[in-house]
């Protein structure tokens, strides 16, 4: 566990000369949670694409879609290739694609999302209305079963609501809805409020329905499946996975057997048993040492 700042140049040389792949967090890392991309990152990435390093960003950041979240970082790694912009519904898409899923989807989670799994072809039912009376009997009306849906999609939804919930929980009735999620994060602090993650949502679900959901997130199986499928990993030794949390993404990274580069502020005596191979304050910081 080394400060990349406190580095010799002999041992940046060696840390550099270390991994030839580095998979990359968003939130954090590029810019600060709900800010604007951070002065000297695009410094960072092009001084590392000078050392020949091939850079895949994986983020459960799909608030803007996947295409404009592609834009955005294209900026600051020209030449970046959609496919290399991996979120967890980009994986679910992959996933829904390979079992040849042909039913409707009964979604809970942000619009951004949403046009993601209509784009790649799939039907979304609707999960209206946004409001019932107020009685039991308003809500029963509510829970008809569509034998259509087949798959149960949670994400982030900011306008989930009692309905939405009772209506999943309902459907995963039936043992050949699928249960799959993109959520990740039971809550975040950003600029001193407290945001619920949609694994507060999933929990609800799975304790009331009796299933557990299949996540597609950091730091799950599937997720290191997908990567070590789509990028032929056999050794995860040469590669380095860059994020600012250490219970999501330093672990999903030590899950993979990649070296772990931590985006922040690191207090030793404070990290648990999930322990970075290196950190940094500040990534934009990486351009001036290397």
């Amino acid at each position: 566990m080394s400060n990349l700042v406190n580095l010799s140049k002999e041992e940046l040389t060696s840390f550099l000369n270390s991994f030839d792949n580095i998979f990359c967090d968003v939130d954090g890392v590029l810019w600060p949670r709900a800010g604007s991309v951070i002065s000297g990152i695009k410094e960072t990435f092009s001084k590392l694409d000078n050392f020949n390093k091939k850079v895949r960003f994986v983020t459960h950041n799909n608030l803007l879609g996947r295409n404009n979240l592609h834009k955005v970082l294209n900026d600051i790694v020209p030449g970046l290739a959609i496919d290399d912009v991996i979120t967890p519904i980009s994986i679910i898409i992959t996933f829904l694609r390979t079992i040849k899923f042909n039913k409707e989807i009964f979604f809970i989670g942000h619009s951004a999302s949403k046009t993601d799994l209509f784009e790649a072809g799939f039907k979304i039912a609707l999960s209206g209305p946004e409001h019932t009376e107020d009685s039991l009997r308003g809500v029963i009306n509510n829970l008809r079963d569509n034998e259509n849906i087949g798959a149960v999609v949670l994400d982030f939804d900011p306008n989930v609501n009692y309905l939405k919930l009772v209506k999943a929980i309902n459907y995963l009735q039936r043992e050949d809805v699928l249960f799959l999620s993109a959520s990740t994060g039971t809550f975040a602090t950003i600029e001193n409020r407290i945001i619920l993650g949609g694994v507060m949502f999933q929990q609800i679900i799975e304790d009331a329905s009796g299933r557990s959901a299949t996540n597609f997130g950091k730091p799950s199986d599937a997720l290191k499946r997908y990567l070590f499928n789509k990028y032929t990993i056999d050794s995860g030794s040469r590669n380095l996975f860059v994020g600012d949390t250490l219970d999501i993404d330093i672990k999903f990274g030590k899950l993979c057997g990649f070296q772990t580069l931590l985006v922040g502020n690191f207090k030793p005596e404070n990290a648990n048993q999930i322990v970075p191979d290196f950190y940094i304050n500040n990534l934009a910081l990486l351009h001036k040492i290397i």
